[in-house]
């Protein structure tokens, strides 16, 4: 006889499995659920903190950049026009603390919150600068006069801000990125249950139905969030390009765009090579592989001015900011660049004028013929040196000079031979005297030797010693050897100034000439 079956087993066995199963199914369903609810709190979170940080770093940008703070400031300078501009740049600033306070309550990362204080600073300091700029405009001074005195280094705000947008979008990213990694620790918990039952695989599909609502729902906030942050950059007034580390053009604003002359299509994608002039490029790429080594924040200015290249082969002068984001093969370097062309066009004009000056005060200051110093020149020196010369009881000898005969190497040679003789003195002159000693030519064919130091004993030494050395120096005039000769009067008689002292002295060589030429005579 055969045994009933013990169906009761078997019920009790499938009951025990069943709620294996159901407990199985619930542990799962829960800690599949935990984790949904856990990432949509965190992201909702995210996007309501990413969403206002985003917002009012727009916000900071409109009222510092374009249309805001700066704008304003400078149209307050170039157009003057005080009741139109004063009242908006006070507005700014009114906004422009309440976002700043606003956004320093949002940035948890210390990090972040130097970076608002680099914005802050900057902010602060337009702001001093524009009672400065209102008072000069009120009292008429020109833009350029206002421009050297109230110049304010935006580098640091520009280089906080582009740091603080792409952390905005770093944290898009991380919030995508942690939503996956949910997804896929629930989806396997989903898949454990969706095998034991029809109940786990309804559980299962639901889940990744919601989840990919949600992973949806964070797709377009995270385009939303970039699209916020591609308006935040194309609110500078400055061109922005962000480069990854092979020279490719990842990211940049419509400034940037225009400045170098592509569509907006052309231009990402490009090597940034293509921006520099054909003679760059090859040093360019060893300088861009060593900052991407050894990244570094580089502000704006130090006097560092670079050539760029614009579409239609233009060379303007820039300055750049160069600033880095993320690690590794992610890193990019976002450039910051600022047209100084207009201000370099103005610093050579400037140098030019300085440099036409100094050769006018040079040509004023000596003897054209001779380059020697005239006698407005031979004054000035000695105004000092004679007050150091009382003031130590040092000697000075003073000597006047002048050709022998000059009228008839002129009527002889001609006057351009006489200007030869001339300058063979001179020549002579600053050769044989030292150079502590002041050579002048005092007009036609009279020099003038002012020394210091020099007693009479060595001033006759001297002297006399220079008149047979020239006596015996052959000079070449239109293809003759001539010889010329002096007549020297020298005194080192101290008086109060040097004009009684070369009135000596020129007595003295008028007793030389007196005397038959060619000779010194001293006091």
């Amino acid at each position: 006889m055969k045994t009933a079956p013990n169906y009761s087993r078997h019920v009790r066995l499938i009951m025990a499995a069943g709620a294996v199963v159901f407990i199985l199914l619930f542990s799962v369903g829960w800690v599949a659920m935990s984790r949904f609810a856990d990432t949509e709190a965190r992201w909702e979170e995210y996007n309501h903190r990413s969403s206002v940080i985003s917002t009012t770093l727009l916000k900071v940008k409109r009222h510092l950049g374009y249309g805001g703070l700066i704008h304003n400031l400078k149209n307050l300078i170039l157009r003057r026009d005080i009741p139109r501009y004063q009242q908006r740049i006070e507005d700014n600033i009114i906004e422009l603390e309440a976002e700043l306070t606003a956004l320093n309550a949002l940035l948890l990362l210390q990090e972040n919150k130097l970076q608002l204080a680099a914005v802050r600073r900057t902010v602060d300091e337009y702001a001093a600068k524009y009672r400065i700029v209102l008072d000069m405009v009120k009292a008429g001074n020109t833009p350029e006069e206002i421009d050297a005195i109230v110049r304010v280094d935006d580098g640091p705000a520009l280089e906080a801000l582009a740091h603080l947008t792409e952390r905005t979008l770093a944290w898009a990213r991380e919030a995508e990125t942690l939503a996956r990694n949910s997804y896929e620790e629930a989806r396997v918990f989903m898949m454990v249950g969706g095998l034991t039952a029809a109940i786990a695989l309804s559980a299962a599909m639901l889940a990744m139905v919601i989840y990919l609502r949600r992973i949806m729902a964070a797709y377009d906030e995270t385009r939303r969030i970039e699209n916020e942050l591609d308006s935040l950059l194309n609110t500078s007034p400055d061109p922005m390009i962000s480069v990854a580390p092979d020279g490719r053009i990842v990211r940049a604003n419509q400034m940037a765009v225009q400045f170098f002359g592509y569509d907006h299509s052309q231009f990402i994608g490009m090597d940034i090579d293509a921006l520099l002039p054909q003679r760059y490029r090859h040093s360019h790429k060893g300088h861009r592989d060593s900052y991407f080594a050894t990244p570094r924040h580089r502000p704006m200015g130090g006097g560092l001015v670079l050539k760029a290249l614009t579409r239609d082969g233009q060379e303007p002068d820039v300055e750049i900011n160069l600033s880095y984001f993320g690690e590794g093969a992610t890193r990019l370097a976002t450039v910051t660049v600022r047209d100084v062309t207009e201000r370099e066009r103005l610093r050579m004009e400037r140098k030019l004028l300085e440099d036409a000056k100094s050769a006018a005060e040079a040509a004023a200051a000596t003897d054209f013929l001779t380059g020697l110093s005239n006698r407005r020149q031979l004054m000035s020196l000695c105004t000092s040196l004679f007050a150091n010369a009382k003031r130590n009881a040092q000697p000075i000898a003073v000597a006047v000079l002048d050709i022998d005969n000059f009228k008839k190497v002129n009527d002889t040679f001609g006057h351009d031979a006489g200007d030869t003789v001339l300058k063979a003195l001179a020549s002579q002159l600053k050769e044989r005297f030292r150079a502590t000693d002041i050579v002048a030519r005092l007009g036609g064919e009279e020099f003038c030797v002012v020394a210091a130091n020099l007693d009479k004993a060595a001033a006759k030494k001297l002297f006399e010693g220079f008149r047979k050395h020239l006596a015996d120096f052959p000079m070449d005039v239109g293809g003759e050897q001539l010889h010329i000769t002096i007549s020297i009067g020298v005194t080192t008689a101290l008086t109060d100034n040097v004009e009684s002292m070369i009135a000596a002295a020129d007595a003295l060589l008028y007793q030389a000439k007196h005397q038959g030429r060619n000779c010194v005579v001293m006091v």
